[in-house]
C-alpha cells in the first residue's frame, strides 16, 4: 500500500487548477481579441488555406508541370499532356481577366449551389467539362510542353497582379459567376489539382 502526503496532493491540485485557469485565460484573451478585431476562427482558417494555395500556385505548380513527358498518358479524358497545359493557360487567362466569357449558369439556385462547392474540400469529378470547352481537344499551339509551360507561367502571375490592388474585385467565370480573390483561388486550386491528378502528378 502506498501513502501519499496530503499536502502534496493539495499542491498538485492547486498547480493543476492554475494551469487550467491559465489556459482558460489565454483562450479568453484570444476570443476577446478576435471579437475586438472582428476576426473569426473561420477567417483565420480561410486565410491559412488561401496562403497555402498561393504558395502552391507560385512555387510548386510549374515545377510539377515541367516533369510531364510529351507522351504521358492521362488517367481519363482526351487531352494529351501539352493540350492540358495549354488548356490551363486559357483557364488562368479567364481568371486574370484577359479572356472574358458570359455567365452560362444563370439559374440562381443552381448558381448558389455551384458557388458553395468552391468552399468545400470536394474535388472536380473526372471528365468534368463545361460548354465553352470543346469536346475534342484543340491542336497544339506551341512547339512542345516546355514552351507551353513558359507561356502559362506569366498568366499565373497576372492573376495575382490583377487582384493585388483590390481582393474584392470581381471577375466573371462562366459556371461559378463573379469571383473575388478568395473564390478565384479556391476555384483555380481545384482545377489545377484536377488536371494534375489526371496525369498522375499528385494523388
Amino acid at each position: 500500500m502506498f501513502f501519499v502526503d496530503g499536502a502534496a496532493v493539495v499542491t498538485a491540485r492547486h498547480e493543476a487548477a492554475c494551469i487550467s485557469n491559465e489556459r482558460l485565460n489565454v483562450e479568453t484573451r484570444i476570443a476577446s481579441l478576435l471579437a475586438i478585431t472582428g476576426i473569426s476562427i473561420f477567417s483565420i482558417q480561410s486565410y491559412m488555406m488561401i496562403d497555402s494555395i498561393v504558395h502552391f500556385l507560385k512555387s510548386e505548380y510549374v515545377p510539377l508541370l515541367l516533369t510531364l513527358k510529351s507522351d504521358q498518358k492521362p488517367k481519363w479524358g482526351k487531352m494529351d499532356a501539352q493540350q492540358m497545359v495549354e488548356h490551363m493557360r486559357d483557364v488562368f487567362k479567364v481568371a486574370n481577366g484577359k479572356i472574358t466569357l458570359p455567365l452560362l449558369n444563370t439559374d440562381p439556385e443552381r448558381l448558389a449551389k455551384t458557388r458553395a462547392f468552391l468552399l468545400t474540400d470536394q474535388a472536380f469529378a473526372e471528365n468534368t467539362r463545361i460548354a465553352v470547352v470543346p469536346e475534342e481537344p484543340r491542336p497544339h499551339k506551341y512547339a512542345g510542353i516546355e514552351e507551353a509551360v513558359a507561356k502559362l507561367e506569366p498568366e499565373i502571375d497576372d492573376v495575382f497582379t490583377t487582384y493585388a490592388p483590390d481582393h474584392s474585385k470581381l471577375l466573371m467565370h462562366p459556371v461559378f459567376g463573379e469571383l473575388d480573390y478568395e473564390l478565384q483561388l479556391r476555384y483555380l486550386d481545384k482545377h489545377v489539382r484536377h488536371h494534375l491528378r489526371q496525369f498522375g502528378l499528385v494523388d
